[in-house]
């Protein structure tokens, strides 16, 4: 599980980290600076992801914090749904 700079044009725009596990991938963590939200950017690195997971017929999964409502809607917005709610989490697959 490796840390990885996105990169947008010549800039660094954020990171993400993903689990590449033998029966799921899991986006462990994903940010974007400012200057590159709402840009389309972090929603075609999970499509890509998907489309990766779709490939070797896994699931992708992460969890998104309760309290972080624009994010969830994102991640439904992207076909994922909750599939548990520890304490301050929502679990999502797609």
């Amino acid at each position: 599980m490796a840390l990885q700079v996105i990169r947008f044009g010549d800039d660094d725009a954020g990171f993400c980290r993903v689990s590449d596990q033998p029966d799921r991938l899991v986006l462990e963590t994903i940010e974007l600076l400012p200057a590159f939200q709402q840009r389309g950017i972090g929603s075609e690195l999970i499509r890509a992801l998907q489309r990766r997971a779709l490939d070797r017929g896994v699931p992708v999964m992460l969890q998104v914090l309760k309290s972080n409502a624009r994010a969830k809607l994102l991640y439904e917005r992207l076909g994922f749904f909750t599939v548990g709610e520890p304490a301050t989490h929502h679990q999502m697959q797609s």
